[in-house]
């Protein structure tokens, strides 16, 4: 008796596990706006109409990626993607595809608290006296050092893991303003520990990087960070409100008419011209 035949089986692509998805009764004949993660799917839920789906993907680079192969492949709906800028802005490295969208600012964190009536509302349920441009232009200086080095970490590609580290609700003004602590605070992390990491970061380059490289707070400014430090700010307020309280409010309660005054949602209005209608 001969052997069984080997069979190669295909792995199923992004499309064909989203194509299972959009033919049950919960998701069939909406429109897809692909997002990053869980943040973004709950920050873009409020935005668009019932009649799409929000997806999270994972990651930047995977959103490209599964919105290409809808391109290719997606005939069932309309589909859209949105992308936190990050640094593509600052950087120049913005791409352009049909559907596929940017962030006005470095991230949608960041994009809402660029709206000074969403900076309003939200110090107002804080029962916090602060103003909205002290608030901002504290934060703005507090996280410059700290911003700055994240910036020539991506763009200079130095290996050093800046996702974490850095305790920013309670770090001390002249700690977030001297680089050498924060490098520090980065190097304490094991994942930057490995020596076969090859980090090439170094106090020095970092020095030239910032004397060379500007640009605009909204664009520098990471989203996580600004509310980090927003929750620090507000501490000595009427009451407590932790990072997680703040950021769901930040991620559920930008509504539509904050929303409706950014350049995303105009650049979506337009696509929305020769589709079909998905903003509220």
């Amino acid at each position: 008796m001969g052997g069984l035949k080997e069979t190669e089986i295909r792995k199923p692509t992004f499309v064909d596990t989203l194509r299972l998805e959009w033919m049950s009764p919960k998701y069939y004949g909406r429109d897809v706006v692909l997002v990053e993660g869980d943040d973004d799917k709950d920050f873009y839920s409020n935005l668009f109409l019932d009649s799409c789906y929000v997806k999270k993907t994972s990651g930047c680079a995977k959103l490209i990626e599964y919105h290409q192969q809808m391109d290719a492949a997606w005939t069932y709906s309309c589909h859209i993607a949105i992308k936190d800028a990050d640094f593509d802005r600052a950087n120049g490295t913005m791409i352009s595809m049909s559907g596929f969208f940017y962030t006005d600012c470095h991230d949608h964190e960041m994009m809402a608290a660029s709206s000074d009536d969403f900076m309003a509302d939200l110090l107002s349920a804080c029962n916090s006296p602060h103003s909205v441009a002290n608030v901002r232009s504290q934060i703005f200086a507090d996280l410059h050092v700290l911003s700055m080095f994240r910036w020539y970490n991506h763009t200079m590609h130095t290996h050093l893991n800046c996702k974490k580290g850095v305790e920013l609700v309670g770090a001390k003004t002249a700690d977030l303003h001297n680089p050498s602590w924060l490098y520090a605070q980065y190097m304490n992390r094991k994942v930057n520990q490995d020596p076969n990491k090859g980090i090439t970061t170094s106090l020095t380059d970092f020095a030239t990087f910032c004397s060379t490289h500007t640009t605009n707070d909204f664009d520098l400014t990471n989203g996580h960070n600004f509310i980090a430090r927003f929750c620090g700010i507000i501490e000595g307020d009427q009451g407590s409100y932790p990072f997680p309280l703040i950021n769901s409010i930040v991620q559920t309660y930008y509504q539509p008419k904050y929303f409706r005054s950014t350049q995303l949602y105009a650049d979506i209005a337009g696509w929305e011209a020769s589709n079909v209608r998905i903003l509220k």
